[in-house]
């Protein structure tokens, strides 16, 4: 529900974010290529191993996360048109553009 959605769903996105751009800052890095290439360097060092493993486990938390976003937000969808979207749409719609106006 929606009640739930922004506290617990929201304040996990931004820690989950925050978390990562640490690592990432902290290897003064902006993309995981670039850390990658870093940690290959002293893998071997047993804390460079477990920042890793942490770094991996927060990506795979990170697309649970998303993942259960998508499926609250269809579920959504669902329950507020009584359908799929595309059912409710005429192919003869007009639509403008937020930004232009047009």
């Amino acid at each position: 529900s929606l009640e739930k959605f922004v506290p617990y769903k929201i304040t996990t996105l931004f820690g989950l974010i925050t978390a990562g751009a640490d690592f990432y800052k902290r290897l003064g890095v902006k993309k995981k290529s670039e850390a990658e290439a870093v940690w290959q360097k002293s893998y071997h060092h047993a804390a460079v191993r477990e920042q890793v493993e942490e770094l991996l486990q927060l990506e795979s938390e990170w697309d649970s996360f998303l993942e259960s976003v998508d499926r609250g937000l269809q579920t959504t969808d669902g329950q507020l048109s009584g359908g799929k979207i595309a059912d409710s749409l005429s192919p003869n719609t007009l639509f403008t553009d937020g930004r232009s106006g047009k």
